[in-house]
Parts: structure tokens; sequence; C-alpha cells
């Protein structure tokens, strides 16, 4: 099991809601670690995190919690995702396609074979290519 948040569009303008509708909203999910804001449109917006053990238990359990609140918009992030997103976490170290050759002991083409074979994780960025650190001491 995994932890995810979830981050809501309530149907209320934040620039309208009551402390009275603050607090009975913060109630009903309370154990849930809640977090209202206001989202670039305006609304209200409620985040919380919980356990789940796939995509659709986190969807599912989400949409129960939330849409008695007034949901008109629904986001579900595992945790590690939602934190990277804000900056909350680091991204895992990356390396260049030299790099990896040179620790792997191999030429950049074969660095370049085994991403294009899928057998080497790596993420474009313009024209070069970025390896996850972490994918070439398995």
């Amino acid at each position: 099991m995994s932890e995810w948040n979830a981050i809501a569009a309530l149907d209320i303008r934040s620039d309208a809601i009551s402390d009275d509708q603050i607090d009975a909203i913060i109630n009903e999910v309370a154990e849930y670690h809640p977090a209202l804001g206001s989202s670039l449109t305006g609304e209200v917006e409620v985040t919380v995190t919980f356990p789940a053990t796939s995509l659709t238990q986190a969807m599912r359990t989400a949409a129960a919690l939330l849409a008695p609140l007034g949901a008109i918009g629904l986001e579900v992030l595992p945790t590690t995702l939602f934190d990277l997103r804000l900056g909350l976490s680091a991204p895992p170290p990356m390396t260049s396609v030299s790099d990896a050759a040179a620790t792997l002991g191999v030429s950049r083409q074969a660095v370049l074979q085994r991403i294009k074979a899928g057998a080497l994780p790596a993420v474009r960025i313009g024209k070069a290519w970025a390896i996850p650190a972490a994918a070439l001491t398995r």
C-alpha cells in the first residue's frame, strides 16, 4: 500500500467562503490531513492524503471523500509525484549519455541503442538524453 494525494476544486469561490464553511470542510476530511487553498481560477481547493494500493482504488477513494464536499474537479497522484511537483523533494540524479557510457564501460552508441531498445530508462531533454543515475548501478 502506498500513499496518495488528491486535490479537488470545490464549487465554492475562495473569495466567498465563510469561516464556518472552512471549518465544515476541514472537519469532514480531518483524518486525511486536509489543506485548503485557492485554485488558479478562484475556487476553493482541498488536498487530502490517504493510503491506496492502486490508482483505481485511489481515484475511487478520492471521489468518495471529496464529492460530498461539492468537488467539481479532481486530480489524484502518488505522494512522491505530488511532492516532486511542489518542489518538496528533489528529482533523482541524472547523467548524460557520455557519462553513462563511461560508467558502463561501453560506447555512447551502445548507450543510445539501449535507450532506443527500452533496456535503459531515459528522458529526452531538448536534443539530449538524461539517464537516471540509479539505472546504471543495477
